[in-house]
């Protein structure tokens, strides 16, 4: 496969490529995923460090080490400030799977870099959607334990199998059983031996 046919392909994918060649880290390439996530300055041949805008100084760090220690890189769900959306005042994050891989010459010494990124927002707006369901779910069960614990009613939950999952204390008061009885296995001798047969068979 030729370098054009390859270059071809990395254009028109939806991840973040590009690579940067020379002491100044000049783009030789650059895909129109990579130019979202960096701005327009980034074109080749333009110099990396004309992307600083865009770039925090943390990962600019990391990619002047990687060039000089020709030691690859991979962070996940980095954060990095989108384009300014219209009518906002400040930029908004979006999250990528970073990967920075040097590119070797020949003698092979590092010669340049490969910088690939996925942007993984989405997937961190479910996992928080996920986290805050599961956070007011179990809001919302303590408040609705807390009403059947108050009220004078006996309440209970059982599941599809007809076993016992939840009973709320006025069960035990009523019944006279100590909260660590099984209600499976006690509630049936608790019904009057006139009645047994016809409410369990």
């Amino acid at each position: 496969m030729s370098e054009q046919h390859l270059q071809d392909i990395f254009r028109h994918i939806p991840a973040g490529v590009a690579t940067l060649q020379g002491a100044e880290l000049c783009f030789s390439f650059v895909n129109e995923a990579m130019r979202a996530i960096l701005g327009p300055e980034a074109q080749e041949g333009r110099r990396l460090a004309d992307c600083a805008n865009q770039l925090p100084a943390d990962l600019r760090e990391v990619i002047q080490q990687v060039h000089q220690s020709g030691q690859p890189f991979v962070a996940k769900a980095y954060g990095l400030p989108g384009p300014l959306p219209k009518g906002a005042t400040a930029p908004v994050l979006r999250y990528f799977d970073l990967a920075l891989e040097p590119v070797q010459a020949a003698e092979g010494s590092s010669s340049g870099l490969l910088l690939f990124a996925v942007d993984v927002t989405a997937q961190g707006d479910a996992r928080q959607q996920d986290n805050h369901l599961a956070l007011e779910t179990r809001r919302l069960d303590a408040r609705l334990r807390v009403l059947t614990e108050t009220v004078p009613q006996i309440t209970f939950t059982i599941d599809a199998q007809g076993h016992y999952e939840y009973v709320s204390p006025q069960w035990y008061y009523f019944t006279g059983q100590p909260p660590i009885a099984a209600v499976d296995a006690v509630w049936p001798v608790l019904i009057h031996p006139d009645d047994r047969l016809r409410v369990l068979y």
